[in-house]
């Protein structure tokens, strides 16, 4: 064979092979990165269930009648407290959009007013 047959052999195979080397390594990159990942994760959980364990354990040889029902009292008063911030907000805001909307009113009547003299004016 002559070499510019085999140049033009290799041009013409060599970007096959070059493309499916590439695809080989890329995929063989892809799987090793998603199993490291999956082992990441899959530790990931057993710890988070080790840590849920221990607090259930926890809570179950240390946490009394009693103590869970101040704890829920406690948060019950959180929430209440909240639930009453939230309601003032929120009559706080309305009156303000009630305000507004009483101003947009007037502006209104105003703005209506002042085009209905310019008119009778003429212009």
């Amino acid at each position: 064979m002559s070499a510019g047959v085999e140049i033009g052999i290799l041009a013409k195979y060599g970007g096959y092979l070059i493309s499916l080397l590439g695809a080989l390594m890329g995929g063989k990159w892809f799987w090793s990165w998603k199993n490291n990942k999956d082992k990441e994760l899959s530790e990931m959980r057993q710890a988070v269930k080790k840590i849920s364990d221990l607090q259930i354990e926890h809570n179950t040889k240390f946490a009394s009648k009693d103590f869970v029902r101040v704890e829920i009292e406690k948060n019950n008063k959180d929430v209440l407290q909240i639930i009453e911030s939230i309601e003032e907000i929120s009559k706080s805001t309305q009156g303000a959009v009630i305000e507004l909307t009483a101003q947009l009113r007037e502006r209104t009547a105003v703005d209506k007013a002042l085009e209905d003299y310019r008119i009778s004016r003429g212009g």
